[in-house]
């Protein structure tokens, strides 16, 4: 049998004519036909589509006798919900008078197999009885009652896997219903289900023959109370998910979970075959005349192909559950209920699915080749050399499989192999169990007899073909020993099926194996391995037999990071619980023992099983471990100290230790407080004394000497005797988390003499044995934060149950309530605690209110206050009525700002409804690559620069008029420009010296590329009026000096875009040019003042631009449209020829800075705007980003700015968790109590450098602005009302030399100094860019304060780069500010590049078409 006659008959002439046929139902080819037409005609074939779309009038649908006349088609499409053989697309009968080229997507069978929902659920169950598969047992049947509505019985869970399950799933083959599998717990992507839809081809049934696709769509769907809806517009693609996964689970728990799937998805396949046989089989019998050709219509149809989508969801442990096959899923391009990228996946997917369908490669060659090598003397060929001694004679049908087989792997795109394919030798107990349980039972006959030869006849050679194939790669990646039979069952060496799929390809960084576990049964409960970072010594050293570890770390260390490793590959390691983190996580030590579980769990199941529990015991030894013993006659520095720097209360207090050179020693100290009096209250301020060998050194101090010094008194120490008489017969109870719990130790430890009957306990505790029995204490932990919310006891609740567990109670001074903790008591806890005294009828108690920070303050006041001066606490009246007065201004400012947000929205709605819209698709390749590429590209002569200026002129033409971004233009002379540098290019490729001496054109990193820049920077020959009445029509005499450095640089100014009334505002839009629309949303501003530059770059009408940025001005833009930004360190720029002029002396504040759609254009530009400055700018220094310490803060706290939005948080968490996995940074989150006044802080730092410049202005000035205002209104005024509110407020506010204007400039300097210290060289800090997305137009006035999370870091004078994170829910960009120290932009920029690779960066507001 001629090997190369078979493929002539298989492959069409190349040269014959391309036809494709595309049939079916209505409604399926009106949804799909535009999708299927596009993928078609890229792949150059002519479409016949169906009389009554081709006609565009009714008519009935085109059937499949109307196709006979067409002989010479390649493909038929056909698009239905059936199998295809009801007058929609082709007779099951014809399939065989089709020649052998011809490919349907149709398998017959298989729709009564796999795509109905309830015979998928009879398939899984007689599934079941052969091979335990991951399906769950439980599906959620929900009766439809007529009209289409849910019937009264609701939701009902059946077990399909029971004869009374069955029974109750067959009454639905006369009633209507819907039936899905039930997850009892479902991964969670943000407190959402998932589900996963993976898309699969599969050529050939029997034997089998399949791929999957390596991308495909996520959907986020609603709870079970809302039937697990899809979720409209939240939609991700599956490597989006993947990331998703690796970030938060680990490479490792990916790579099990896309190997799990993989797995189902085979499995499934092979049960639906044997299935499909089995049919087959049993209706040959009964229809015996016609045996043979039933038999080769089912499982032999060479002809026959089809493309099918499997729905997934993983369960918590990420083992995969498949919910529905779909096998005419929906390829539309574009649905309103699903994400912008699901249409380019889609078009992916059908253009993968042509490649390898319609593949004519010649590979006769190959296969023969390979059969020479891996044939035995056990395999023969029909009509060459079959015996009765073979096991397996290859028939013309198989020798056409084995050459698509080889075709279709070397033209199947992003399809993964599933079948044959590498590695998957673990699967031949299930071929072979399915081929002897099922086919031979249902035709009562053994295997062999057979005539059609099934996957499991063919099983061992196709193994032997594919590891042929890919000698070379199992040679170079895994050594001889990859080449190891099934039997030899070498983990080690193996290699995970899904992986051999990119053997032909480039690496896919999602696809990998399961490196370094074991299959053992033994190895289940065990770990290998405890990782500690940083590294500590283990008592005793580990071993997989011991349970239980300890170590000491030091006091300084806060922090450690824990991961362990299981041993077997179906077992992971949880921290805490068997739903906790599998992946490194960050543990914060308390002083003492910190208990930390290692849980050892099965994943193979549909929830978790516990197997085994390692525990990690960490003693944080207190800071007073192994200081020597004090002695008082020792000379000692007295130190101050009111609090620590680390923790910080009062933001403008002094922090740290501070000398006290007004006593000789610690003993004059204590003299001088012996002679004070006692004080008469306990709210006495004062700070804490202690004695030091050095006040620079805390760990010189002995901490446990510290005496609280109030200013005029002093409170005396009881002796333990006195302390026992005054608390006899007292009931003493704590509510409060673990600083009321040290406390109580405090109190225990001077009350019994030791701490010998304590715990660190998190819940009720009583403590019965206190002063020889004398006196009860008893303690409540509230709140317990790391319960679920619907489990936490509330604040009353814990004062009732501590009150019922230690009864009786006296109404009098013998019961003392001390209630409090660490920033979580409010107003609202006092309230329930009178609420539940007044209850139990207690109001006769002490109470006292514990709001110390970790000190013992408290603790003092009440060993004094309860022996001599009782129930007089003045400290808690003071305290609360400060802190009413401090919540009643917190609340009064936040209801203003919701009062203001919610006009601004209805007048939004009202006025900007007519104006929503994006800007028209791009499509033009060029304008989305970054700039160095395309100097790149243009030095190399691959590119011309005129080339490239004329496509950014015809895009920018195409979207001003949706954005208005541009206010003048040089066309002409851009293009002009761009030719003198091709000539240029073309002259030195020659090899010749450079047209211009001593510049050539490889000294030019930006040459040939067109940039834009804002109305405010001078770029000779345009617009220079600052967007200001008076001077419209005014043009610039020259070049600032960025613009003539980046001119050196090589690049071309092309445009001068939209701003604000001389660059005053956020938004921009003025009386001259009018208001400029953000590219996602033309109802939004685009922000400002470099609003025109935001909207252009991000429309794909400029790839770079110059911005300035004295409050935001850069950063607001980029941030609102989702681009890059970068405010230099002051003075690397330079910043003259700018309206408004500005001075040096404003330097530090002001900047011009570079925007940008890519990351890795911000250096390149800020290297050649820097000029001379080059020196200053450290860009030629490595970053590791490993060194980084990354700070972040998520919110001012300031009550008048809009609450940051909950997806800008996410952002920043997800920043945090991306650098700690995948760099282990150390991460803290701060707070910044001055971050609340930011807004006049700008403003007094502004004020600050007029006031030195000697403008002070007068009371006349002052007024002038209310004229103005005035005027405005009156419409006499020229000037724009945004412009005169933002000059109103400079002016009216206090003076720089006012008391006022005295505390915000000393506040600002003290931040600055404290910013600086924090992030040193090595830092970075990661702040939201504004607290919500891109408002209405209209809206900007009344949100004029949330600005101040740009203006602060202008104050501050550090380099900020602002990033892009995507976009939010309802499709605008969002993303965050990294700030760094002065003059290392570099480690700015280097964090936004890496965001960009992990996150994405830019996303383009339209659809790409090119």
């Amino acid at each position: 049998m001629n090997i190369k006659r078979i493929e002539e008959t298989t492959v069409p002439n190349p040269a014959s004519t391309k036809l494709a046929l595309i049939r079916g139902q209505r409604s399926v080819i009106s949804r799909d036909f535009a999708a299927y037409r596009s993928a078609l005609e890229r792949h150059k074939f002519s479409i016949d589509a169906p009389n009554w779309l081709r006609s565009k009038r009714r008519a009935s649908t085109q059937t499949a006798q109307n196709m006979t006349d067409l002989k010479d088609w390649l493909i038929l499409f056909c698009l239905a919900f059936t199998d295809g053989d009801d007058g929609f697309c082709l007779q099951r009968k014809d399939i065989q008078t089709l020649k052998p080229y011809q490919k349907v997507n149709r398998i017959p069978g298989l729709r009564n197999l796999l795509w109905k929902r309830d015979t998928f659920c009879q398939t899984m169950t007689e599934a079941r009885k052969v091979h335990p598969l991951g399906y769950s047992a439980e599906w959620l049947l929900k009766p439809i009652s007529i009209g289409g509505h849910s019937s009264g019985n609701g939701p009902q869970l059946i077990n399909i896997f029971t004869n009374e399950g069955r029974d109750r799933l067959r009454e639905y083959n006369v009633k209507r219903g819907v039936i899905q599998q039930y997850i009892a717990n479902p991964l969670l992507v943000f407190g959402q289900p998932v589900s996963l839809r993976l898309y699969v081809i599969v050529t050939s049934m029997a034997p089998l023959r399949a791929y999957v696709h390596s991308e495909g769509l996520v959907f986020h769907r609603y709870e079970e109370n809302r039937n697990y809806k899809k979720i409209p517009g939240r939609t991700w693609i599956l490597s989006q998910f993947w990331q998703f996964i690796s970030k938060n689970n680990g490479t490792d728990s990916m790579k099990k979970a896309i190997n799990s799937i993989y797995r189902a998805i085979l499995q499934t396949l092979l049960i639906a075959e044997a299935m499909l046989i089995t049919q087959q089989q049993q209706h040959s019998t009964m229809h015996s005349n016609n045996i043979n050709s039933e038999r080769l219509l089912f499982a032999k149809c060479n002809s026959c192909f089809h493309l099918m989508a499997f729905d997934i969801i993983l369960n918590s442990s990420l083992e995969p559950f498949i919910i529905e096959v779909n096998g005419q899923p929906n390829m539309q391009e574009s649905r309103k209920d699903e994400s912008p990228l699901s249409g380019g996946v889609k078009k992916l997917i059908l253009d993968d699915v042509i490649d390898l369908i319609s593949a004519t490669d010649l590979v006769a060659n190959d296969v023969s080749e390979a059969l020479d090598e891996v044939i035995d003397e056990n395999i023969g060929v029909m009509g060459i050399s079959c015996h009765i001694s073979h096991d397996l004679c290859l028939s013309r049908d198989d020798l056409s499989y084995l050459l698509s087989s080889r075709r279709e792997a070397l033209n199947k795109g992003s399809f993964k192999n599933l079948y044959p394919a590498l590695g998957i030798e673990a699967y031949k107990p299930l071929i072979d169990e399915l081929s002897q349980l099922i086919v031979a039972q249902s035709v009562g006959q053994t295997p062999n007899e057979l005539s059609v030869h099934k996957t499991a006849d063919l099983h061992p050679l196709l193994m032997s073909l594919e590891r042929y194939y890919y000698r070379h790669i199992i040679d170079e990646e895994y050594g001889d020993s990859a080449g190891n039979t099934a039997n030899e069952h070498s983990t080690r060496n193996q290699i995970s099926f899904h992986n051999s799929s990119v053997y032909l390809s480039d690496k896919n960084p999602f696809d990998s194996t399961v490196n370094g576990c074991s299959d053992e049964p033994s190895s289940l409960p065990y770990l290998a391995s405890i990782e500690l970072s940083p590294k500590l010594q283990l008592m005793p050293p580990f071993s997989p037999l011991i349970t239980q570890y300890h170590c000491n770390v030091s006091y300084e260390q806060l922090m450690v990071s824990v991961w362990a490793k299981a041993q077997n590959c179906q077992s992971e390691v949880r921290l805490e619980d068997k739903f906790g983190s599998s992946r490194t996580t960050n543990y914060t030590l308390g002083i003492g023992v910190n208990k930390i579980s290692l849980v050892v769990v099965d994943i193979s199941h549909t929830e978790p099983w516990v197997i085994n529990t390692y525990t990690l015991i960490i003693n944080r030894v207190p800071v007073t471990h192994n200081v020597p013993e004090f002695r008082a006659q020792l000379p000692h520095r007295v130190c101050s100290f009111t609090q620590d720097c680390d923790m910080r209360v009062f933001p403008r207090n002094q922090c740290g230790l501070s000398e006290q050179n007004d006593y000789s020693d610690w003993r004059a100290f204590l003299y001088r407080q012996s002679l004070t009096t006692k004080c008469r209250t306990g709210a006495e301020s004062g700070h804490w004394m202690v004695p030091c060998q050095s006040c620079h050194n805390s760990s010189t101090c002995y901490w446990r000497e510290a005496r609280w010094d109030p200013l005029q008194c002093h409170y005396p120490i009881l002796s333990q005797k006195r302390l026992s008489s005054c608390l006899t017969n007292k009931k003493i109870l704590f509510v409060g988390d673990s600083t009321n719990r040290g406390i109580m130790h405090y109190l225990i430890e001077r009350l019994n003499g030791t701490l010998v009957d304590w715990d660190k306990t998190h819940d009720l505790k009583i403590y019965p044995n206190m002063n020889r029995k004398k006196t009860l204490i008893s303690f409540a932990y509230y709140p317990k934060f790391w319960l679920p919310t619907n489990q936490r006891p509330s604040f009353d609740r814990a004062v009732y149950q501590l009150f019922e567990k230690v009864q009786p109670l006296e109404n009098n001074s013998n019961t003392v309530l001390i209630f409090g903790g660490v920033q979580w008591l409010a107003t609202q806890h006092i309230h329930m605690l009178l609420k539940t005294l007044a209850k139990k009828s207690s109001r006769g108690i002490g109470r006292y209110c514990n709001l110390s920070k970790g000190y013992v303050t408290s603790i003092r006041i009440f060993i004094s206050y309860e022996c001599y001066i009782v129930n007089e606490f003045e400290f808690f009246t003071t305290f609360c009525i400060n802190k009413c007065i401090s919540l009643f201004t917190f609340i009064c400012l936040r209801i203003i700002r919701l009062y203001f947000d919610a006009f601004t929205g209805i007048t939004a709605l009202v006025f900007t409804s007519s104006q929503k819209g994006r800007v028209p698709p791009i499509g033009d390749r060029l304008l989305l690559q970054s700039a160095h590429h395309l100097s790149a590209q243009i030095k190399t002569g691959k590119l011309k620069s005129e080339v490239l200026v004329k496509a950014f002129v015809d895009r920018i033409k195409v979207v001003q008029p949706y954005v208005n971004a541009v206010v003048d233009q040089r066309y002409v002379d851009a293009v002009l420009e761009a030719i003198d540098i091709d000539k240029r290019v073309q002259h030195e490729l020659y090899g010749n010296d450079p047209l211009i001496p001593g510049l050539s054109i490889h000294d030019q990193p930006l040459l040939g590329i067109p940039f834009s820049c804002k109305d405010s920077v001078s770029i000779e020959g345009l617009a220079i009026d600052g967007a200001v009445e008076a001077r419209k029509g005014m043009k610039a005499g020259s070049d600032a000096k960025a613009i003539e450095y980046l001119r050196r640089a090589g690049a071309i100014p092309l445009v001068l875009t939209n701003i604000p009334e001389m660059t005053m505002w956020w938004s921009s839009a003025n009386s001259i040019y009018g208001q400029t629309n953000n590219p996602y949303d033309l109802s939004r501003i685009p922000g400002g003042s470099s609003g025109g530059e935001g909207a252009l770059i991000s429309s794909a009408a400029s790839v770079v631009g110059v911005g300035s940025d004295f409050g935001g001005s850069i950063r607001i833009p980029s941030f609102f449209c989702g681009i890059f930004g970068h405010k230099p360190s002051p003075g690397l720029v330079p910043i003259d020829g700018q309206f408004p002029e500005m001075t040096p002396e404003i330097s530090h504040m002001q900047s011009i800075g570079p925007m940008t759609r890519y990351s890795s254009d911000l250096l390149p530009m800020l290297k050649a705007m820097v000029g001379s400055n080059g020196r200053k700018l450290k860009h030629d220094e490595s970053v590791d980003l490993s060194k980084l310490k990354i700070y972040y803060m998520e919110e001012n706290g300031n009550p008048f700015d809009t609450n940051v939005s909950p997806d800008i948080k996410s952002a920043i968490r997800r920043i945090v968790s991306h650098m700690s996995q995948k760099y282990g940074n150390y991460t803290k989150k701060v707070h910044f109590d001055a971050f609340r006044d930011a807004f006049f802080i700008w403003i007094y730092t502004f004020k600050q450098t007029k006031h030195i410049l000697g403008e002070k202005k007068t009371t006349t000035s002052r007024w002038q602005a209310v004229i103005d205002l005035f005027k405005y209104f009156a419409n006499m005024s020229d000037h724009t009302l945004y412009y005169l509110i933002l000059s109103a407020i400079i002016e009216l506010t206090p003076s720089v030399d006012t008391e006022f204007g005295q505390k915000y400039v000393r506040l600002g300097r003290e931040l600055k100094q404290e910013f600086k210290q924090l992030l040193g060289n090595d830092g970075v800090f990661i702040y939201p860019t504004h607290p919500e997305a891109a408002p209405k137009h209209l809206s900007t006035i009344l949100k004029l304060s949330n600005i101040s999370y740009t203006m602060i870091f202008n104050a501050l004078g550090v380099p900020v780069t602002t990033c892009p994170m995507g976009l939010n829910r309802d499709g605008l960009p969002i993303g965050v500010q990294i700030v760094g120290s002065p003059l290392n932009d570099h480690l700015t920029i280097a964090v936004a590049q890496e965001l960009e690779k992990a996150f994405g960066g830019w996303v383009s507001p339209s659809k790409i078409v090119c």
